[in-house]
């Protein structure tokens, strides 16, 4: 979903638009490497092996439930983290160039 509107910003031919993509990408590879997806992986596998299952009460450690959380906030774009302000230049650049198709890209039609 994030790569989708990467093409949008460079579609808007813009340097806000660009600029917005190359944030975006800089933050999915923050990302990707950091705290999403291969640290939730890490922490999942850690109290499978720890704990002997999934179940979350049987998960201890606040660390662990923190980065689990900032990964998977950081995976849906939330206010505070890279993606959101990739995608927000994304969609301003968008509006400039045009509202149909910020509106049609807000939307996911």
């Amino acid at each position: 979903m994030h790569m989708g509107y990467a093409f949008l910003g460079i579609a808007a031919y813009s340097v806000l638009g660009l600029g917005g993509v190359v944030l975006l990408m800089v933050a999915h590879g923050l990302r990707w490497r950091c705290c999403s997806s291969s640290r939730r992986a890490c922490i999942i596998a850690a109290h499978h092996v720890r704990f002997g299952g999934h179940g979350r009460a049987r998960a201890a450690g606040a660390g662990a439930r923190a980065l689990f959380v900032a990964g998977t906030f950081a995976s849906i774009g939330l206010p505070g983290f890279g993606n959101f302000w990739g995608e927000l230049a994304i969609f301003v650049a968008l509006w400039k160039f045009s509202h149909v198709f910020t509106v049609i890209a807000w939307r996911g039609w």
